[in-house]
C-alpha cells in the first residue's frame, strides 16, 4: 500500500515536471512555432536518415560564402547528425524559445531565429577561412546557447548569482559559459567556436542592438498576418497559442523583465527547478498565467561534421 502511494506520488511529480516543460502557468496551449519548429526538426531529421546525402549539402563551411551557397545560412540549424543530437538541442531549445515566443509573437520570433542563424552562421565562416576552412557546423545548438544567453542577461538582474552547490555560487551571466565549458568536455567534437558566437549574439539580442534589427514595421507584420489568416484561423487555439503582433507589441519590451522578476530561469543549476513568472496580460489566444513553473533545460548539445 506505501509502495503503490509512493508510485503514485512519484508519477505526480514526473507529470507536474513534464506539465511544466510543455506549458506555461495555467496555460495548456503550445505555442505554435515553438512546437512546429520541434515537429519539423524531427521530420527533417527523418527524411535526412533516409536521404543522407542531403545532411551534407544544408550543413555550413566557411567556404560556402565566398562560393555564395546563401542558403545554408538559414537551413544548417535544421539539420543534425544523429538522434542524441537531435534530442538533446530539441530539449535545451524548446522551453526558452516557447518562453520568448509567448512574450514576442510569433511571426518575430520566426524572425529572430533566422536572424540569430544567419549572424552566427556569417561570424563563423569569417574565422573559419583562417583557423577550421574544411570544417562544418550543423544543428540548432547555437539557438540554444543564444537564449541561454538572453535569458541568463535578463535574470541577473533580479538574481545575480545561482547556487551550483551549498557553498559555490557563479554570476547568473556566467552561466551559458560554464555550460559551454562543460559541452566541450563532455562531446569533444562539438563545435565550441559556433556555440560561443551563439552567446554573444545571445546577449546582443538581450542587449538590444539584434531586437532591433529584427523588428520590421508593424504595418509589414499585420501584412503578413493577414495573408496568412486564412491558415492562422485554422489553428484549434484550444491547443495552439499563435501569438498575433497585434496583441503583443505594446508589451514586447517590458515583458522578460517581468519574466524573470522572482527569479530562476532556463539556467538553473542549484536544486530547485527553475521558474518563469510573468506579470505580463493574456493574449487573445491564450490563457497565460503569471507564475509559470519551468523546465531545467539540460543545455547539451553536439556540434560539428568534418570534410
Amino acid at each position: 500500500m506505501i509502495a503503490t502511494l509512493r508510485d503514485s506520488q512519484a508519477f505526480s511529480q514526473y507529470g507536474a515536471l513534464l506539465k511544466s516543460f510543455l506549458f506555461s502557468g495555467n496555460s495548456e496551449t503550445f505555442p505554435a512555432l515553438s512546437t512546429g519548429l520541434v515537429v519539423f526538426l524531427i521530420l527533417v531529421y527523418i527524411y535526412s536518415s533516409i536521404y543522407p546525402e542531403i545532411v551534407e549539402t544544408c550543413s555550413l563551411a566557411p567556404s560556402d560564402l565566398l562560393s555564395f551557397k546563401l542558403n545554408n545560412l538559414s537551413t544548417y540549424p535544421l539539420f543534425h547528425e544523429n538522434i542524441l543530437h537531435l534530442l538533446f538541442n530539441v530539449v535545451s531549445l524548446y522551453k526558452p524559445l516557447s518562453e520568448y515566443e509567448r512574450f514576442n509573437g510569433t511571426v518575430h520570433t520566426g524572425i529572430v531565429l533566422n536572424t540569430l542563424a544567419a549572424f552566427t552562421g556569417v561570424v563563423y565562416s569569417i574565422i573559419g577561412f583562417m583557423f577550421y576552412p574544411n570544417v562544418k557546423i550543423l544543428g540548432s545548438s547555437g539557438w540554444c546557447f543564444s537564449f541561454f544567453a538572453f535569458f541568463s542577461y535578463y535574470e541577473s538582474f533580479h538574481k545575480p548569482a545561482l547556487k551550483i552547490s551549498s557553498n559555490i555560487e557563479v554570476p547568473t551571466t556566467l552561466t551559458p559559459f560554464i555550460i559551454l565549458i562543460l559541452m566541450g568536455f563532455i562531446v569533444p567534437n562539438s563545435s565550441f567556436i559556433g556555440h560561443l558566437i551563439g552567446i554573444f549574439f545571445g546577449f546582443l539580442l538581450a542587449l538590444g542592438p539584434i531586437e532591433k534589427i529584427t523588428e520590421p514595421p508593424f504595418q509589414i507584420v499585420q501584412k503578413i498576418e493577414g495573408y496568412l489568416a486564412p491558415l492562422i484561423n485554422l489553428i484549434p487555439s484550444n491547443y495552439i497559442l499563435y501569438v498575433k503582433e497585434s496583441d503583443i507589441i505594446s508589451k514586447r519590451h517590458s515583458r522578460i523583465e517581468n519574466t524573470t522578476k522572482n527569479g530562476g530561469g532556463v539556467l538553473d543549476i542549484g536544486t530547485d527547478l527553475p521558474v518563469f513568472h510573468s506579470n505580463s496580460s493574456k493574449t487573445s489566444n491564450s490563457s497565460d498565467s503569471k507564475n509559470q513553473p519551468a523546465f531545467k533545460g539540460e543545455g547539451n548539445v553536439l556540434g560539428s561534421t568534418e570534410e
